[in-house]
């Protein structure tokens, strides 16, 4: 069954309506310039307003409404960009409801920079926030504030995630993140179960960041793995490091950027509700997150004795609301060292 009409997209220059079409699984968006059509590349879930054509119809009488018919679509689409349709009870049920706005919290714009750091920078940032925990504590508790009021009950929506390849044999041969999270599917790890994978904290279908960039299903990144605590049944954030890609430092920034994410009530709820046999007991008002970082064949790494010493300090201070814990593991050939 076909479907047409006009659709509202929000794209990286802002929202723009598109003529919409859509066959079976083909969906088709275009704008036009001078009298001609070209199709405009987005995702689904970028659409946040939807037009029927029997609506677009009652705006510009004409004889045909092919998209081929640029005269006509143009005059309609630039009547529902200026908002100068008239305003009448059907026109009034065409639109949705606005956009849900995702923060960008103070960690998410640390961890956003970040990869743009040298090596001395990130060796320095890691000692001082090992010498004063309280600086990361701060940012943990802004964005956890940030990002309090963000409530979206749907799930995260994983159908395209590739296959995992098959596990390596020995821990010591693991050679990216998709192989360590198929070892670790054969070879669980002692005190944590999987859960999922490539889970990003922040999908929002139809929804925009609060710098009006759009927020589709694609996202920014998400944290490697999902798993859960056997000590406390609660929400663990993986993050996995493996050889060189990237350090300790980095890796306890990314996680605590996707953790303080996952810490709140409506993300808990979201959890509890679209993974039941997990988190179903968990208690979101009262419940945290926690923090495992796994860095896989580790090369040598001048943060990760800071690092070591931060995520101490962390435990111990316990004043990071909503966070549970932070364990970061390393292997050394096939066995793992011992927990930090």
């Amino acid at each position: 069954m076909s479907k047409t009409g006009a659709a509202k997209v929000m794209t990286a220059t802002g929202p723009v309506w598109c003529h919409f079409s859509q066959s079976a699984n083909t969906t088709k968006l275009r704008r036009y310039s001078e009298g001609t059509a070209f199709e405009v590349e987005a995702d689904d879930d970028a659409i946040v307003e939807f037009v029927p054509l029997e609506q677009c119809k009652k705006l510009v009488r004409a004889e045909s409404y092919s998209f081929e018919n640029a005269a006509v679509w143009s005059q309609i689409l630039q009547l529902l960009e200026t908002g100068s349709c008239p305003t009448t009870e059907s026109q009034s049920k065409l639109t949705t409801k606005a956009p849900l706005v995702v923060p960008i919290t103070e960690l998410r714009r640390i961890y956003d920079v970040m990869k743009l750091f040298d090596k001395p920078t990130m060796q320095n940032m890691a000692a001082f926030f090992a010498d004063t925990p309280a600086s990361l504590e701060r940012l943990w508790e802004l964005s956890r504030k940030s990002f309090s009021a963000y409530q979206n009950p749907d799930n995260w929506g994983r159908g395209e995630t590739e296959d995992l390849p098959v596990a390596p044999a020995q821990l010591s041969a693991v050679s990216s993140t998709d192989e360590f999270t198929a070892y670790l599917t054969a070879h669980p790890l002692d005190g944590y179960a999987f859960v999922e994978r490539e889970i990003n904290p922040w999908r929002t279908r139809s929804g925009v960041f609060s710098n009006k960039l759009p927020a589709t299903k694609s996202g920014r990144g998400g944290m490697d793995l999902l798993l859960r605590s056997a000590r406390t049944g609660y929400p663990v954030v993986g993050e996995i490091k493996v050889k060189a890609d990237k350090n300790a430092f980095y890796a306890l920034m990314q996680a605590m950027t996707y953790g303080v994410e996952m810490s709140t009530s409506h993300q808990l709820t979201r959890l509890k509700t679209h993974f039941p046999q997990a988190f179903g007991d968990i208690a979101p008002d009262n419940a945290s997150v926690e923090i495992l970082l796994l860095l896989i064949n580790p090369v040598e790494d001048e943060t990760r004795n800071s690092v070591m010493k931060l995520i101490q300090k962390l435990n111990e201070r316990r004043r990071c609301k909503g966070l549970e814990q932070i364990v970061m593991l390393f292997n050394e050939g096939d066995t793992w060292a011992p927990r930090s």
